[in-house]
C-alpha cells in the first residue's frame, strides 16, 4: 500500500507539472472578433524576441540653464525629424529640442491670447505635420506648424472633452463626460471634424459621489499612427482593438493574479484626501495600471506587482498578435515609442524633471 501510495504520488505531481507546462494561448473567433487567451505565465514563441534591453542615450534637462529647466513636464511628442516637443503645464509653455537634445525654441506662453495657454493637458503631432495643443484651461484645441507657428484654435463648444486625440482624417477620438443623473459616465467616441458623432465605442462609470474609491479602474485608450484605437476599463484583463471603421477586430485576455491593496495605501490617500471624504475602498487594486503600444504593435501593461526593490513595476509584454511573451521590470513609465527608441519623462537625482531616451534593443 506505501509503494502504491508513493506510486500514485508520484503521477499526480507529474500530471499536474506537464499539465502546467501545457498551459497554452486560445483563440477563438466569438460573433466575429478574434479573441485571444492568455495564461498567468509568458509564452515562449519560436522566432518571436521577448528580452527587452534599453540602453540610455540623451537626457535633456538641467537646472541651472533656462531653456533647459523644466516645472512640470505633463507629455511629450516626437515628430519624424526626431525633434522632441516637452510641454510644461505649470508654465505654460511647449520647448522644442532637435534629435540631440539641443534647444529649438519655446512656443507659447501663460494665457487666453491666440496661441496661449491655461493648462496644457496633453500634445500630439498629427500626420499633417501640424503639433496639435489640447488645452483644458482654456478649453481649447489649438494647432501650430512644426516650427512653433501658430495656426489656428477651435472650441469643441458643449462637447465636456477630459481627453482628445486626431487621427489621419481629421477626426477627433474623444473622452467625453456625461453628466446624466441617472447614468453619470464618460464615453469614448469618435467625432468629425464639426464634433458631430460618427461611433460610440465605450462606457465606464463616473466615481460616486457618495463614497470615492480611490482605486477604481479608470477607461484608458490609445490612439495609434495607422487610426486602430486600443481601448481598455481595467475591471477585467481585457484590451479591445478597434479598427480605423471603428468595429471591434480584437480582445487581448489574460489570467491574472488580483493585488491586494494594502493599509499604508489606503492610509496614504487618506493622508491627502481633504477633509470630509467618505471613502469606499476595494479589496483589490483593478486588473492593471496602464497600458501603451510601441511602433511595432507590442503592449506594454504596468501591472501591480512591485519589482523587489520596491522602486518599479514588473510590465506584461504582448506581441503584436497580442500573446502574452515575457514579463519585464521597469522603473520606467513608457511615453513614446518611434523608430526603436523609447521616451520617458523622469526625474533626475534632486527631483527635477528630465526626459530621457533609450535606444530599445529586442533579442
Amino acid at each position: 500500500m506505501k509503494k502504491f501510495f508513493l506510486f500514485l504520488l508520484s503521477l499526480i505531481l507529474f500530471f499536474s507539472f506537464f499539465c502546467k507546462k501545457q498551459e497554452k494561448i486560445i483563440v477563438k473567433n466569438i460573433d466575429g472578433v478574434e479573441v485571444i487567451f492568455n495564461p498567468k505565465e509568458p509564452a515562449h514563441i519560436e522566432g518571436v524576441p521577448n528580452k527587452l534591453t534599453l540602453k540610455e542615450e540623451l537626457t535633456i534637462g538641467d537646472k541651472d540653464k533656462d531653456e533647459y529647466i523644466f516645472s512640470r513636464i505633463i507629455d511629450i511628442a516626437i515628430d519624424d525629424m526626431e525633434r522632441i516637443y516637452a510641454a510644461d503645464a505649470r508654465e505654460g509653455h511647449i520647448k522644442i529640442f532637435d534629435k540631440n537634445g539641443n534647444y529649438i525654441k519655446t512656443i507659447g506662453k501663460k494665457g487666453k491670447g491666440p496661441g496661449e495657454f491655461y493648462f496644457i493637458f496633453s500634445i500630439q503631432i498629427i500626420p499633417q505635420n501640424k503639433l496639435v495643443v489640447i488645452d483644458i484651461g482654456n478649453r481649447r484645441i489649438s494647432f501650430f506648424n512644426l516650427n512653433g507657428e501658430f495656426i489656428k484654435s477651435i472650441s469643441p463648444g458643449k462637447i465636456w472633452a477630459l481627453r482628445c486625440k486626431i487621427d489621419s482624417k481629421g477626426n477627433f477620438i474623444v473622452t467625453e463626460g456625461v453628466s446624466d443623473p441617472k447614468n453619470p459616465r464618460y464615453e469614448l467616441k469618435k467625432l468629425d471634424s464639426n464634433f458631430n458623432l460618427i461611433k460610440k465605442f465605450a462606457q465606464s462609470p463616473f466615481p460616486s459621489p457618495e463614497a470615492f474609491n480611490p482605486f477604481m479602474p479608470f477607461n484608458q485608450w490609445i490612439l495609434t499612427e495607422n487610426d486602430y484605437i486600443y481601448y481598455s476599463y481595467p475591471e477585467d484583463y481585457e484590451i479591445k482593438i478597434f479598427d480605423p471603421s471603428g468595429n471591434l477586430v480584437k480582445k487581448i485576455v489574460k489570467e491574472y493574479e488580483p493585488v491586494e491593496i494594502t493599509e499604508e495605501e489606503k492610509k496614504e490617500v487618506m493622508r491627502r484626501a481633504p477633509r470630509g471624504i467618505k471613502f469606499a475602498f476595494s479589496k483589490y487594486h483593478s486588473a492593471f495600471q496602464i497600458f501603451s503600444v510601441d511602433d511595432e504593435g507590442r503592449i506594454f501593461v504596468r501591472t501591480w506587482e512591485k519589482t523587489e526593490d520596491g522602486e518599479g513595476y514588473y510590465y506584461d509584454i504582448f506581441d503584436p498578435k497580442g500573446r502574452y511573451i515575457a514579463k519585464i521590470p521597469l522603473k520606467i513609465i513608457p511615453r513614446v515609442w518611434k523608430k526603436e527608441k523609447l521616451y520617458t519623462i523622469e526625474e533626475d537625482e534632486e527631483g527635477f524633471p528630465v526626459i530621457k531616451r533609450y535606444k530599445v534593443i529586442w533579442q
